[in-house]
């Protein structure tokens, strides 16, 4: 997964056109729930691109879904994650996890907010 996000919006035209999968990110939310650092910050550095104005959906449900998952696995590394990351990549990763638990039904008081 290239580290720039501008990077990732050109893989994901070219994957929209060719009617792939979105890139990478499956294989980082795998890693991020085993609590890896690098696959985090990634999965962070691509939140704020599913809350742009120019929304990405798919993205944004892949996000959520998968961000709600390391926080239940991985919650230390997840809040390690957070709070070493921009603001506007941890707002954005927030947003996208509150979009998670809302959808879910997920009981508030499960690990994550613990």
């Amino acid at each position: 997964m290239p580290a720039s996000p501008d990077v990732f919006l050109r893989l994901r035209s070219v994957g929209r056109e060719l009617a792939l999968p979105i890139p990478a990110i499956s294989s980082l939310l795998d890693l991020a729930v085993d609590g890896n650092a690098e696959a985090l910050a990634r999965l962070l550095a691509v939140a704020p691109l599913a809350r742009a104005a120019e929304r990405d959906e798919q993205l944004a449900a892949l996000l959520s879904d998968g961000l709600l998952e390391v926080g239940d696995a991985s919650p230390e590394e997840l809040f390690s994650a957070l709070r070493a990351a921009p603001a506007s990549q941890a707002q954005a990763a927030i947003e996208l996890i509150s979009t998670g638990v809302e959808q879910s039904g997920t009981d508030p008081q499960n690990t994550l907010w613990r």
